[in-house]
């Protein structure tokens, strides 16, 4: 028997993408599995309304009577949901049809707890990326908020913490790698990632709430490792900051070629 598996998408303010998010849930090639999503109060459409083209198809729609932020709307479908194995996706993003297909198998040993796959931009930015998951790396750099995991570990977790009720996903990370499971990576483009401007990761203000919320869980391992976050930090910014100098660079060597053809255009 195939092991299973329920994909828990949830749904705040996506209407846009929320049909692409379960049609691409339900077009697994694996056959043991189930859907829900999970609707936080959405003032727009409801995922109800929206998912009307799937009525039938084994999906099931739940909706929260108010507003209560990512980390209770995953902890509403996980809990709700029959399968011994989990995935958890916004409402945005994708999966590749042979996700669960290439995922599962290596869940067959016990000693891992959960698997990830490269990351796939799609929409406004493209390539692909492979999360490193470990400490302290995780408490700075990014994590896949879309996994693979065994339920168990979410129950023994206690579910998604409510002090991280914006950003939950790095902090149950964290929690996972420091109570000694093991998460281990699918170097597949699996899972695609929609960016787009009005997701919560565009804002201004969300690296800081990420990490505001990672702090208001695991505080104590910020401590720990100071000198190493401090260290990780850096070196993002610096690669970021050389990416802005070489743009810039090629924004001037534009525009002097720009001027160059036009006083070469004056002069005939």
């Amino acid at each position: 028997m195939q092991p299973a598996v329920s994909i828990v998408i949830s749904y705040y303010r996506q209407s846009k993408f929320l049909l692409d998010a379960v049609r691409s849930a339900l077009a697994q090639t694996y056959s043991n599995v189930d859907v829900i999503v999970v609707d936080d109060c959405c003032p727009d459409a409801s995922a109800l309304e929206l998912l009307e083209p799937c009525a039938g198809a084994g999906l099931k729609v739940l909706r929260h009577a108010e507003s209560l932020g990512l980390a209770p709307t995953r902890n509403t479908g996980v809990n709700s949901a029959g399968g011994q194995l989990i995935v958890s996706l916004d409402g945005d993003d994708m999966l590749a049809p042979n996700y669960l297909e290439a995922m599962v198998p290596l869940l067959e040993d016990d000693s891992i707890a959960a698997v990830y796959s490269r990351v796939q931009y799609i929409g406004a930015e493209e390539g692909t990326w492979l999360p490193k998951l470990s400490l302290p790396d995780s408490l700075f750099e990014g994590i896949p908020a879309t996994f693979l995991y065994r339920k168990k570990v979410f129950e023994e977790l206690g579910g998604y913490d409510l002090r991280a009720c914006a950003a939950p996903d790095r902090p149950f990370v964290i929690s996972l790698l420091r109570a000694g499971y093991k998460m281990i990576a699918a170097d597949q483009p699996l899972y695609r990632r929609r960016k787009h401007d009005g997701q919560f990761t565009a804002r201004l203000s969300a690296a800081a709430e990420i990490i505001r919320c990672s702090l208001a869980v695991h505080g104590d391992l910020y401590e720990q490792y100071l000198a190493e976050v401090v260290a990780i930090g850096a070196a993002a910014w610096g690669r970021e900051a050389s990416k802005i100098l070489q743009t810039k660079c090629e924004l001037q060597e534009l525009n002097d070629l720009s001027r160059a053809y036009a006083d070469f255009a004056a002069g005939n």
